[in-house]
């Protein structure tokens, strides 16, 4: 009878209820449905992985990869382990794949369903160990206590669990046993209109998870078929039920290594007796992705379209290129010059950064010999004023450039209102300046004449230089005062 008042005091359905609550609900994550399909990675290759200690039948799966599908994490470090296993059906039939990938924060386990099949439950377990994986004294899985678990009453395309790994330090080996409930897809008479998408969760350290469908509005043709049982491919648990593990390494992320661009050199040098000059633009850092900048150029002392041909162009960096080179056309000129220069610019880059050498400068030597400059002969001063008084004027004449070697300019008077002799004496003549020599003089005798006649002058101005040229003034003017006084 106690029996049976227990039985009255609790119904049918609370017992289930509470059976439910307390062996199904643990760790189950519920969320939407997809049939968003999934093309299989095929960029992973696969191998043996090596033996593990328990060595219990080997299987081929997916290799940890270095160098694919590199991310960035949030220190600003290229994350570059991936790892991508088959997920199986009685370890042949395909019905998707598990990918692990590790960002030295999270570990992120993606389910993702090929086409025609779509996901109905996965269940997860991550362990330091074999040890720490769910299973019988037998060596069998237990999976209703993998502690990741989701479930879906409409199927969807893609299950993604992210785990924390703050307890599992860089270099652990990690054993990862991955289940999933898949389904065929197969048409029916009627659909169904759904929000698709995928599923995600993040797992905390108490295993409670917040589950999250996203996607967009998509026909879910009803499956119609039971669902079957698929496990990531691996090592097989040595119990005699069906059941698989793989193993992860913890790998460190790399420092995130740009890519820069600049000039090679500050100054390049080109000259007149070549057509063009080149130019040289590196590239340094990583050289896995393409990458472009804008070079031009702009005048300096050199001038565009006299002295050279403007460029402006677009460089691209294909994949692994490290230096590239630009030549700018030289225009030859006639005209004796110096050297001149070329402004160079890098600008407007894509795919990498500017380095600090983005600007440089174009030298051009000059190919034309330079013209001699001659000396030149002037008077200075110009002006002189004298008495008529016997008394002899010294006027001096000037040789101005580089004084190198000997050279001579004539003199003579040729004008004036003075006579000769009367008042003055001035025999025609040539000045000679040897080398180094800048100054020469010519004398001048004024003569007493006794008459009352004013003042007069005398105009004396040089001729005929050897090696050298007139300046300004090549002529001089002597005043000579008158001394009598009218009667």
């Amino acid at each position: 009878m106690r029996m049976l008042h227990i039985h009255n005091s609790i119904s049918v359905k609370q017992v289930l209820f509470l059976w439910v609550v307390f062996c199904l609900l643990p760790g189950i994550a519920q969320a939407g449905e997809s049939n968003a399909s999934y093309q299989i990675d095929s960029t992973h290759k696969v191998s043996n992985h090596k033996v593990d200690k328990h060595n219990f039948g080997k299987h081929d799966m997916g290799k940890q990869s270095v160098g694919k599908h590199k991310v960035c994490d949030k220190d600003g470090k290229s994350c570059v382990n991936s790892l991508t296993v088959p997920l199986l059906i009685d370890e042949q039939i395909q019905a998707g794949v598990v990918k692990v990938t590790y960002d030295e924060h999270n570990l992120t386990i993606k389910y993702l369903a090929n086409d025609g099949w779509l996901i109905e439950a996965t269940r997860l377990a991550v362990a330091g160990s074999f040890e720490g994986l769910p299973q019988d004294r037998y060596g069998n899985p237990k999976l209703r206590h993998f502690p990741y678990q989701t479930q879906h009453k409409k199927p969807v395309g893609a299950v993604t669990q992210t785990l924390s790994t703050k307890n599992w330090p860089i270099g652990t080996e990690l054993y990862i046993a991955a289940q999933a409930d898949v389904v065929a897809e197969k048409s029916m008479h009627g659909t169904m209109r759904f929000k698709a998408g995928t599923w995600s969760a993040k797992w905390g350290d108490i295993l409670k998870t917040s589950g999250k469908q996203s996607g967009h509005d998509h026909d879910y043709k009803n499956t119609g078929s039971k669902a079957q049982s698929a496990w990531a491919k691996g090592y097989k648990f040595p119990g005699n039920k069906e059941g698989f593990y793989f193993t992860y390494l913890l790998q460190a992320c790399e420092p995130v290594v740009n890519s820069t661009i600049q000039f090679k050199a500050a100054v390049f040098h080109g000259s007149e007796d070549e057509a063009s000059a080149k130019v040289t633009v590196v590239r340094s850092g990583d050289l896995s992705q393409p990458a472009t900048v804008q070079f031009s150029t702009t005048d300096g002392t050199a001038l565009a379209g006299i002295d050279y041909a403007t460029v402006e162009t677009e460089l691209t960096f294909n994949p692994n290129v490290t230096k590239l080179e630009m030549f700018i056309p030289i225009i030859d000129d006639s005209e004796a010059e110096e050297v001149e220069s070329i402004n160079l610019q890098l600008t407007n880059i894509q795919g990498a950064t500017l380095g600090d050498q983005d600007t440089a400068v174009l030298e051009i030597a000059d190919n034309d010999e330079a013209i001699p400059q001659l000396d030149v002969f002037i008077f200075e001063p110009a002006v002189y004023g004298v008495r008529e008084s016997g008394d002899l004027v010294v006027v001096t004449v000037k040789r101005i450039g580089n004084l190198a070697g000997e050279t001579t300019v004539d003199f003579a008077a040729t004008g004036g209102s003075a006579i000769s002799p009367r008042d003055y004496e001035l025999m025609p003549g040539t000045l000679v300046f040897p080398d180094g020599v800048d100054t020469a003089t010519i004398t001048v005798l004024i003569n007493e004449d006794r008459v009352p006649d004013g003042n007069v002058t005398v105009e004396i101005s040089l001729a005929n230089p050897i090696n050298a040229n007139l300046g300004s003034p090549s002529s001089a003017l002597i005043t000579i005062e008158d001394n009598e006084t009218p009667n």
